[in-house]
């Protein structure tokens, strides 16, 4: 996985952060910013429960 550089990690549900400045917290409306085309949906990672695809 060096590709995707030194220290990179996948986002975890609850790092999802919305509002003005992304000053709240809450992974049900994660804004973070990026390269990503607007309305473009990605796969996080949910630490707390077997919800993601590889459990």
């Amino acid at each position: 996985m060096s590709a995707f550089g030194a220290g990179w990690r996948m986002a975890e549900f609850h790092d999802g952060h919305y509002g003005p400045n992304l000053e709240y917290t809450g992974g049900w409306s994660f804004w973070a910013y990026g390269d990503l085309p607007e309305n473009t949906r990605f796969w996080t990672a949910i630490d707390d429960q077997p919800a993601n695809p590889w459990n």
